[in-house]
């Protein structure tokens, strides 16, 4: 696996997430909070990235598993080419000591520290083949 300049923390909700940007120890974690959990907010976060020099050549964005909550970002910038990765939240929760008052932008922190830090572990997250070729129908369809 390529070693990628920054990592993206997201912490998804049902109406929306928090996403954090971590480069290497020691410099500052920018985070952005309250970002609709929607179409609209995936582009929101897309621009925000790009505001800061990135994109899908030199980053990797991660995230727990949550269910339908995260599947719908993580289709999204899947098919934007940008790598991710879906990790399970005890594995990400276990990875750091307990943390007093635990809010959506210091979960995004520690979910892109996390990255970072088990960079060399994180797989690439791919949906099943046969959803794949259905979204990719769907979303031609759209943009007809």
């Amino acid at each position: 696996m390529k070693k990628n300049l920054f990592f993206i923390g997201l912490d998804i909700a049902k109406a929306d997430f928090a996403a954090s940007i971590y480069q290497t120890p020691g410099q500052s974690i920018v985070t952005k909070e309250a970002i609709p959990n929607d179409p609209k907010g995936f582009e929101m976060l897309l621009s925000w990235l790009k505001d800061h020099h990135i994109d899908k050549k030199n980053c990797r964005i991660c995230m727990e598993a949550t269910g339908v909550y995260s599947q719908a970002i993580a289709y999204y910038f899947l098919f934007q080419g940008f790598p991710v990765s879906v990790e399970p939240p005890l594995k990400v929760k276990r990875a750091f000591d307990p943390v007093g008052h635990k809010t959506d932008p210091v979960d995004s922190k520690q979910i892109a520290e996390y990255a970072y830090r088990f960079q060399d572990e994180l797989t690439s997250w791919k949906p099943r083949d046969e959803i794949l070729e259905k979204i990719r129908q769907l979303l031609s369809v759209r943009e007809q």
